[in-house]
């Protein structure tokens, strides 16, 4: 009988033990499943932040493109103010040289 109540004892032990190692191992379930989930969110986290950064970069390039096409346009347009300037330069020249050979043919006229 002495024995029928060790080993009866030993049994609710074990299957107290089998309990906790079941609840256990369904917490650890749960904290499994939780840290997927999580994995998971970030996952989509990262996926979307990819997105967006290479959204970012196309964005910068076609921005940094026409950067580049507004240089060259206020290149041209300052090497084409440079040419009128200078065709204006020019044109002033000849103004001063045919009222210069003007006086010069007046006072002519009036000597003769």
């Amino acid at each position: 009988a002495a024995q029928s109540a060790i080993d009866a004892q030993r049994a609710a032990d074990a299957e107290a033990s089998c309990r906790e190692a079941v609840q256990r191992a369904a917490r650890l379930n749960d904290e499994l499943v939780a840290a997927a989930t999580a994995a998971t969110s970030a996952a989509d986290r990262v996926e979307a932040l990819t997105s967006t950064h290479a959204k970012a970069c196309q964005e910068l390039e076609a921005v940094r493109a026409d950067a580049r096409r507004l240089g060259e346009d206020r290149a041209g347009d300052a090497e084409a103010a440079r040419v009128a300037r200078q065709q204006f330069e020019h044109a002033l020249l000849l103004i001063e040289q045919r009222a210069a050979a003007a006086e010069h043919a007046t006072a002519a006229t009036a000597r003769d």
